[in-house]
């Protein structure tokens, strides 16, 4: 299985990041 992306990391919460929004459809 391949590494996980930035993008995939952040949504688990794995890298902290400044969430501005968050729903069932999208994190921003």
């Amino acid at each position: 299985m391949s590494e996980k992306t930035l993008f995939e990391r952040i949504i688990d919460r794995e890298i902290s990041a400044d969430i501005i929004h968050e729903d069932d459809i999208c994190l921003a």
